[in-house]
């Protein structure tokens, strides 16, 4: 945002970043899987660390696709993690760890009583 030369262009990028749509996908997509995942999963079935694996494997490979290809034709989905960013290492770094963090929380929460 800092970075925009023209005041249209802020207000055009503040316009998309608050539009219904987006704010829709971003702030129901996570209550709908934590629904899914308390209701329709066995309480046995924990996550394991392959799904670590699969998990971050999966965000490496997307993070190369988003900087070789989107970045590349001015396709900026994610301003943090844009290599032109100062925060892009601390900001994947983050990222990474709410990976492994969530993982360990969601087992906690499946293995212990605190959902049922």
């Amino acid at each position: 945002y800092k970075f925009l030369d023209s005041t249209e262009k802020k207000k055009r990028f503040l316009k998309w970043n608050s539009s219904f749509e987006l704010c829709q996908i971003h702030a129901f997509n996570l209550p709908i899987a934590i629904l899914n995942t308390v209701v329709s999963v066995d309480r046995s079935l924990l996550f394991s660390y392959h799904d670590l694996w699969f998990s971050l494997m999966w965000m490496t490979g997307y993070g190369i696709f988003y900087i070789t290809i989107l970045d590349r034709f001015g396709v900026h989905l994610y301003p943090i993690f844009s290599p032109r960013s100062h925060i892009a290492a601390i900001s994947t770094c983050l990222t990474f760890g709410l990976i492994v963090a969530i993982r360990s929380c969601w087992n906690f929460a499946l293995a212990s009583d605190f959902l049922r």
